[in-house]
């Protein structure tokens, strides 16, 4: 897993910027998932044997790692997460003095931790497309991008580049499939649609007019499997690995 934090700018775009992103075992996955009863799914599929131990390490985590990223964020400006679930993150940013917050969430089936009122029951792309001109400060999506369609993200984040202010922020967070670890995520959810690693992720953030300011490891995004505790161990061998036998063949 890494997170990625980008701003708006003034960045040249290139409009006919095309490329292919590898989806390994394509006709393993869906299109276009139905999320009708998403919510439901992971709620009651937590790993973890004890769901309030579950329910604990999450919010443990989002409080440490997440809200980090918001420190120089203007607590006054409006402020969305997308696909905000039962509205976990959307609360701690409430109370660590966010004021104009709100969520968007495709599924109805969660149990909401926050008023419904902050929450807009809409897919991302179709909130967009009716967003207006440079109207949010921070945009928040934490394992979501991984769950849209190539072609409708690749659009997704042009919107998102003409909804937010000057200066704005996206921070997002996605599996990494340069790694090997991350296959057992990945195929791990059938909503899984599209894979992307740090290289295509920077393809996408160059045709969408935004800017990359930093790119976050994420070791510990899933603290509930082995497989966190051998990627936390041996992602730094594989990555010297790969770049050395890369190198070694003239990729770049």
């Amino acid at each position: 897993m890494f997170c990625v934090r980008c701003v708006s700018g003034a960045g040249t775009r290139l409009k006919n910027l095309e490329f292919m992103v590898l989806n390994v075992v394509v006709n393993m996955k869906f299109d276009k998932y139905d999320y009708e009863d998403y919510g439901a799914f992971k709620q009651a599929n937590a790993r973890l044997p004890n769901k309030y131990l579950y329910k604990s390490a999450r919010m443990f985590g989002l409080k440490k790692r997440y809200l980090r990223f918001l420190k120089t964020a203007d607590r006054n400006k409006s402020i969305l997460e997308i696909g905000c679930g039962n509205g976990e993150f959307l609360q701690e940013m409430m109370t660590d003095g966010f004021t104009d917050v709100r969520g968007i969430e495709p599924s109805p089936t969660y149990n909401l931790l926050v008023n419904p009122e902050y929450i807009i029951q809409l897919d991302a792309l179709s909130y967009f497309e009716t967003c207006s001109y440079a109207s949010i400060g921070t945009i928040v999506a934490l394992d979501v991008f991984e769950h849209i369609p190539f072609t409708e993200l690749h659009t997704l984040l042009q919107l998102i580049y003409k909804c937010l202010m000057p200066g704005g922020t996206v921070i997002f967070r996605v599996p990494n499939m340069a790694s090997v670890l991350a296959l057992a995520n990945y195929f791990g959810d059938l909503s899984h649609v599209t894979a992307l690693n740090e290289k295509s992720i920077q393809q996408l953030i160059y045709d969408s007019g935004l800017v990359i300011k930093e790119i976050y490891p994420e070791p510990f995004a899933y603290p509930r499997s082995i497989s966190t505790i051998l990627g936390i161990l041996l992602w730094p061998f594989f990555k010297f690995i790969t770049a050395s036998t890369m190198a070694a063949f003239g990729i770049h």
